[in-house]
């Protein structure tokens, strides 16, 4: 933990538009929470139209922030220590202590927040208090009726999103007011408004004629300015007008001159202003009334899984040690971060620095590294799960998480010296790999000199290290198997990756030519799968160094699959609930629709039960510390290999429901599509593999 503490002051009060001469970074100490208090560890911090107000000094609903003082805001954050009961360590709350990385603030005034029910971003979003400005301002004042015609201005921000979606749920029709036209084809194509007027259009006020031809009965106003002058006019006898804000004119320096308020005599208007914190009681009545998935999938533009869509996948983790929990929570903290990230991912080919970085901050890439070196020591059921719940958020950026966790597993196999090699000055140290054996190393003195090319090193512009696969004896002899530690500087990267699917990770190819290889950088693969590699004495008490590698490693990648599977059947049954085909022909109506989609999840649900009770048995084995059976081996690959293929088929069945829809590029069936059919080629899906073996082991038993 840092010993300062990062604040953001106000310097001056702006005039105009607020400059950032008008702030002040400043380190402080770094506070103590005192009795009944807990330090919050600030992750998010809120930036609302309101704070300008709240700069500007002048008479308000609220009290203005003091020259010098920190500015006020929103924060979510992670309790990183706890005087209070209600809260330990790695739990995640809601407060308003400003803009600040540490807060030291009562217990009692904070909101607990549960990463499992929805991300913990939304507390300062759609589920905090942009969403309940929207829902109090509507069920206050707006209450839209069946039939009648709501606006929102500023339609595809916070509350206007939520606004907007609420009047729908209502049967209302809605026309959501933005700015330019990406706005407003989010605002109508993805959060369902009835039509989207750009605000910078020649004629507003025509624009709105045409998609309100019986005129408006609520407006919802967050801007003020041109489009309130638009808007009024158009009011229908009695309309309602929700005084919510009007940002255009936060910045004016003299008033704007208003509307002709005859028309609120003629017509028996009601405009009305409000304040959300005076109803903050009614807080728990809106966030059940907003804990659906229709409302929920405004929240941010940019996620392609928003709260709803992923927190109900989430397995339970009440059976968890605590440090485990934690660890778990900080993980599905990522997931909107790796969701708001992934369409660069695909882009760029490459998992962001960013998301590398919050793997390291949230601790999550030392599960599997031996606390001797830094490291957590813990149990790979933890790992898996963690892979499981990141495809979630981007599949990608959680196939190259597995990557790089489990090898840190394969390095604490290696000898002891090649461990110091790779943490003794960097305990953040990571390896890529590509390890199926593709050249002969040849010996010289003291090791080996290794050339060769090596495809599908995913993760590897994020590595130090590269785990490569070699013959040291005759090709093609498995029993000469072995896997080298090589510097990754000491290789070339090339960018060949150009691929179908999971095409954010990565996976380049790395070109070695006659690099030095110490003898103490070895490990054989066949030491591995029995479980006696030289690192098992290394750290005689940690069971997951003894465990045969092929036990535990098809708990390592299979997961993102299987989390594939189950966004991809959540995305159909979404689509086709309420999907009309051909303008005739309700889908969710059609026997045969409902016969494939209970078939697919029959599959879905198949491999998530193997996978889970897998993955807990396996765990639960290894860590009795009693002999692991090469049977039991065999089974864990041929299940979980099993796993994956019935994902592939489950999602033909989907794709063929979804119709054309699925082959446009930027629907996310087809990216899911892509990756799950690039999963099954890899050797982790090799149904040859897994199940030859096992079925010669079934039939050495009938010869015996």
């Amino acid at each position: 933990m840092p010993e300062r503490n990062r604040q953001v002051l106000l310097k001056r009060r702006p005039e105009g538009m607020p400059t950032p001469g008008d702030f002040e970074i400043v380190d402080a100490p770094l506070p103590e929470p005192g009795t009944g208090e807990v330090l919050l560890r600030g992750i998010y911090l809120s930036l609302d139209p309101y704070m300008r107000g709240r700069i500007s000094g002048q008479r308000s609903y609220a009290k203005p922030v003091e020259m010098g003082a920190v500015i006020e805001g929103r924060v979510v954050g992670e309790v990183v220590r706890s005087n209070h009961p209600g809260f330990r360590e790695g739990d995640f709350a809601m407060g308003g202590y400003g803009w600040q990385l540490y807060s030291a603030v009562p217990g009692n005034g904070l909101l607990k927040l549960d990463p499992a029910e929805a991300p913990i971003s939304t507390a300062l979003g759609i589920l905090g208090m942009p969403g309940m400005t929207a829902y109090i301002g509507l069920a206050n004042i707006g209450q839209p009726k069946e039939g009648e015609t709501v606006v929102v201005s500023a339609a595809s921000g916070a509350v206007g999103a939520v606004a907007g979606q609420l009047a729908k749920r209502q049967g209302a029709r809605v026309v959501g007011i933005a700015g330019g036209a990406d706005k407003c084809r989010y605002v109508k194509d993805e959060l369902g408004f009835d039509a989207a007027l750009d605000h910078r259009s020649p004629d507003l006020g025509a624009a709105l004629d045409e998609a309100c031809p019986k005129g408006i009965d609520v407006y919802f106003e967050n801007v003020g300015g041109a489009v309130q002058h638009a808007v009024f006019p158009r009011f229908n006898d009695f309309a309602r007008m929700i005084m919510c804000g009007m940002i255009s004119e936060y910045n004016d320096t003299t008033p704007r001159p208003g509307p002709n308020l005859m028309s609120v005599v003629r017509k028996r208007l009601r405009i009305q202003g409000f304040i959300v914190s005076d109803d903050w009681q009614r807080y728990g009545e809106f966030r059940f009334s907003c804990a659906s998935a229709p409302i929920r999938r405004g929240e941010q533009r940019k996620h392609k899984m928003t709260a709803r869509d992923f927190s109900h996948f989430l397995t339970d983790d009440s059976d968890l040690p605590d440090p485990e929990r934690q660890l778990l929570g900080r993980a599905r903290a990522l997931i909107p971060h790796l969701a708001e990230r992934a369409p660069a991912t695909t882009a760029e080919r490459n998992v962001p620095p960013e998301t590398i970085a919050e793997y390291h901050d949230a601790g999550i890439l030392k599960i599997l590294q031996p606390r001797r070196f830094g490291g957590l020591q813990g149990r790979f059921s933890l790992f898996s799960q963690i892979v499981e719940e990141l495809t979630y958020g981007c599949a990608s950026s959680a196939w190259v998480y597995a990557v790089l966790g489990e090898h840190q597993w394969i390095i604490a196999s290696y000898p002891e010296q090649a461990q110091i090699d790779v943490w003794g000055d960097d305990p953040d140290a990571v390896a890529a790999s590509s390890l199926a054996p593709r050249a002969a190393a040849a010996p010289v003195p003291g090791g080996w000199r290794l050339s060769g090319h090596y495809s599908f090193s995913s993760g590897c512009d994020h590595a130090q290290w590269a785990i490569l696969g070699v013959f040291l004896g005759e090709i093609g002899d498995p029993r000469t198997i072995a896997y080298l530690l090589v510097p990754l500087a000491e290789t070339e990267i090339l960018d060949d990756w150009q691929v179908l699917g999971l095409a954010g990770t990565g996976s380049k190819s790395l070109v070695v030519r006659d690099v030095f290889v110490p003898q103490h950088r070895c490990v054989m693969v066949s030491d591995l799968f029995a479980g006696t590699p030289p690192g098992a004495l290394v750290h005689p008490d940690y069971p997951v160094v003894r465990a045969p590698r092929g036990f535990l490693v098809s708990y390592s990648l299979p997961p993102v699959a299987i989390a594939l599977g189950r966004r991809a059947l959540d995305i159909v049954c979404r689509d086709l609930a309420t999907r009309v085909s051909r303008g005739v022909t309700k889908m969710a109506g059609s026997e045969v629709v409902q016969m494939t989609i209970g078939e697919a999840a029959a599959a879905i649900d198949a491999a998530t039960l193997l996978l889970r009770h897998g993955r807990r048995a396996t765990t639960e084995a290894v860590s009795s510390g009693r002999q692991i059976t090469a049977a039991e081996a065999l089974q864990a690959r041929r299940d979980m290999v099993y796993a994956q293929h019935q994902i592939g088929w489950a999602l033909e069945r989907l794709c063929e429901l979804s119709g054309a829809r699925w082959v446009y590029d930027t629907d996310p069936l087809q990216e899911i599509r892509r990756d799950v059919m690039t999963i099954l080629t890899h050797h982790a899906a090799s149904r040859a593999a897994a199940y030859a073996p096992y079925g010669n082991m079934l039939l050495s038993r009938g010869r015996d």
